[in-house]
């Protein structure tokens, strides 16, 4: 995440597809190390409730959820890095 925040320009847009936690996916495939939901983003941005909370101890890079939310068996994150 410290990457794409630092290559994305102001302004910019990260759209992220992963597995969602509870999909078979995410149980029946060897490679897939972790599911996600669509609040495991939030820890990225200081304005919702887990950022607020904990998000200093995973990144020192803010980003503004747009949007976040299940599209079949993947979660779907929109987010934009908050640049000066």
């Amino acid at each position: 995440m410290d990457e794409c925040w630092r290559v994305l320009k102001p302004g910019g847009r990260l759209t992220i597809r992963a597995v969602l936690a509870n999909s078979d996916n995410h149980w029946l495939d060897p490679t897939h190390v972790r599911g996600f939901l669509p609040e495991s983003f939030d820890y990225f941005d200081p304005t919702r409730g887990w950022g607020a909370k904990f998000g200093r101890w995973y990144t020192s890079r803010y980003w503004k959820v747009e949007s976040a939310y299940v599209e079949e068996s993947n979660v779907v994150a929109i987010l934009r890095p908050r640049k000066g």
